[in-house]
């Protein structure tokens, strides 16, 4: 039986693989983390270009430890293997993943 928080990570983890899946590339080409602020993190910071809708996603958290976990299973060197680090100062309203391009830092 899980709890409450591992029930909401699970189904985040699952969204955002199956979404990698459909791109058909490996999740090691990916970038995840948490963020309060999308626009601002994703398409600002990253350099992710906006209007390419296939190669990022993001997703609601419900908590700053559903998204905690959500991005520790994601840039797990074994189960996700996505780059990435946990923390940040972010209260993680939003989960999201991103394909890393030439363009996209990191």
């Amino acid at each position: 039986m899980y709890t409450t928080l591992q029930n909401a990570g699970i189904k985040l983890v699952n969204e955002i693989l199956n979404f990698i899946a459909q791109d058909g590339s490996d999740p090691s080409e990916w970038y995840a983390g948490i963020t309060d602020d999308k626009e601002r993190r994703l398409f600002t910071e990253h350099g992710v270009k906006k209007e390419n809708e296939r190669l990022y996603i993001v997703l609601p958290a419900p908590d700053k430890e559903t998204a905690e976990l959500v991005e520790s299973h994601l840039t797990d060197p074994v189960f996700g293997r996505m780059d990435g680090a946990p923390g940040g100062s972010s209260n993680g309203s939003f989960v999201y993943a991103y394909k890393k391009q030439s363009y996209t830092k990191p």
